[in-house]
């Protein structure tokens, strides 16, 4: 009985004692530290990955030339892996937004921080170009950002990038004195848009049909005001502002989820009013609506159906619908299905 009793109290020694060991070794595993209570049964001559033997388990150390340094633990049937490697981390060429550049931001400092940079005929940083676009063949999310001068001499930053079957164009032009607009941010569909770089186009955005948007070339227009100005005041009720007749094909339905206005020569109306009364057509207000996105005043993009075109303003959003002869106004975010 008494042997049965030691016996019994040398085996849980054991096992506790154990436990205690692979604890220790697995705390240091995790820590990617070499394990204490194990012998080195083999170094990989990969950078230095050494394989240890211990109680009951295993632990291979990585230390691999292709960045990868983890330590595992396993049974003793834990095997070499030739195939780990470090994980890629996603990195950005950028530290700052666009828009968070100082006014006081320079050629040097752009040239400095991997800016593409136009000086005259002069380029400076031309390997981002060959870069941005090997990575735009593996749809590998990236960024190119291009500084350059206005008419009046006064620099311009730009910035092109890609994600999610997506070019994006934002440009910030706060150095530029007569600009109206001090940040300007467009959307164009992979899908549609290709990349096109070359010596005689620059950097540019190619469309299936031809349609060619320079990026170099991109700066904001001086802005010509208006000679109406539409406001709306937001409700969330859907009103009927102007029926079109049958005959004109050319006529929009007009709907609002507020109230609408419009000031012509100082006077104030209802667009409805203001259409009735021939103050001003529909042709007019959709051709200050596209001088809007010509001008790079507003965002303006596709529905994913093709169907609808959206166009942003800062207090409300026009949605015209060719198909249906439909033009909608909303806040900012409004979906019409």
């Amino acid at each position: 009985m008494k042997n049965w009793k030691k016996g019994t109290m040398i085996t849980l020694f054991i096992i506790c004692s154990w436990i205690v060991i692979f604890i220790i070794d697995y705390t240091q595993v995790k820590r990617n530290h070499a394990p204490v209570f194990c012998i080195t049964e083999k170094v990989y001559r990969d950078g230095g990955t050494v394989e240890y033997l211990c109680l009951g388990y295993k632990v291979i150390s990585y230390n691999k030339l292709n960045g990868y340094h983890k330590s595992h633990i396993g049974f003793l049937n834990l095997k070499y892996d030739e195939t780990l490697k470090e994980e890629q981390k996603e990195e950005t060429r950028y530290l700052n937004a666009l828009e968070e550049e100082p006014l006081e931001f320079s050629y040097r400092d752009a040239i400095t921080k991997d800016y593409y940079v136009l000086i005259e005929e002069i380029s400076y940083n031309e390997y981002i170009l060959k870069e941005f676009k090997e990575n735009i063949t593996k749809q590998k999310k990236d960024e190119i950002r291009l500084m350059k001068t206005n008419t009046e001499g006064q620099p311009i930053l730009i910035s092109l990038s890609y994600e999610n079957e997506l070019f994006i164009v934002k440009i910030d032009s706060k150095r530029d004195e007569l600009a109206s607009q001090k940040m300007i941010r467009k959307e164009y569909s992979a899908k549609t848009y290709s990349l096109d770089i070359s010596v005689e186009n620059g950097i540019s955005l190619m469309a299936k049909n031809g349609k060619r948007i320079s990026i170099s070339d991109y700066q904001p227009k001086e802005r010509k005001e208006k000679n109406f100005q539409i406001q709306y005041k937001n409700t969330n009720e859907l009103q009927t502002i102007y029926t079109r007749e049958e005959k004109d094909e050319k006529s929009f339905n007009i709907y609002a989820y507020g109230d609408l206005w419009i000031n012509i020569e100082k006077k104030s109306y209802t667009l409805k009013e203001a259409l009735l009364n021939k103050k001003i057509t529909i042709d007019q207000i959709i051709s200050s609506i596209e001088k809007d996105e010509e001008e790079n005043q507003i965002v303006s993009f596709l529905s994913q159906e093709g169907q609808s075109k959206y166009y942003i303003y800062e207090d409300y959003a026009i949605i015209i619908k060719n198909q249906e002869k439909e033009i909608y106004f909303g806040l900012p975010n409004l979906i019409v299905k």
